[in-house]
């Protein structure tokens, strides 16, 4: 994931996969988290 955020947005998906993941990161830090926590643990019991 580290690798991810600090590769360089050369192309399209790598700049996808970094804008998913500092968007993760600003979600955890916001009070939204705990609902994505859930959802995340929903989706694993299914």
């Amino acid at each position: 994931m580290l690798s991810i955020y600090l590769f360089p947005a050369t192309n399209t998906y790598t700049f996808f996969l970094y804008f998913l993941y500092n968007m993760l990161l600003y979600l955890q830090s916001q009070e939204i988290a705990p609902y994505f926590l859930f959802i995340k643990n929903h989706t694993k019991k299914n």
